[in-house]
């Protein structure tokens, strides 16, 4: 029985219309730039972080560290994004819509967590 942690970055973008707005879009989200990295480059940073220190996180909210647990990134969108059709994301790209209906409820909503 595996336990999941989900690390969600959420962002509201306005939805890129032109060829020129997807172009920033895709570099904002995916791709970056050599001044700044991207929103999947960052959040990919935070999965590591929260893989190293899974025990320290678990242990802040009173869970215990029993069996096996996996880190599962998740990048939300507050509508859908077109260029996570063009661009192939090493995380999981999601409306918030697609987040409510299609992850929310694989959620196990038995279990009572003291930290919500």
């Amino acid at each position: 029985n595996c336990q999941r942690v989900f690390v969600i970055e959420c962002k509201d973008l306005a939805i890129a219309r032109t060829p020129h707005e997807l172009k920033a879009e895709l570099d904002y989200v995916f791709k970056g730039s050599t001044k700044e990295k991207s929103t999947v480059e960052k959040h990919q940073l935070r999965m590591t972080w929260v893989q190293d220190n899974l025990a320290s996180i678990l242990h802040a909210f009173d869970v215990a560290h029993t069996g096996h647990w996996k880190v599962e990134p998740l990048l939300v969108f507050d509508e859908a994004i077109f260029s996570s059709h063009i661009y192939l994301s090493p995380i999981r790209v999601l409306s918030y819509r697609q987040l409510v209906e299609e992850v929310v409820p694989t959620w196990d909503k038995k279990k009572e967590w003291s930290f919500l």
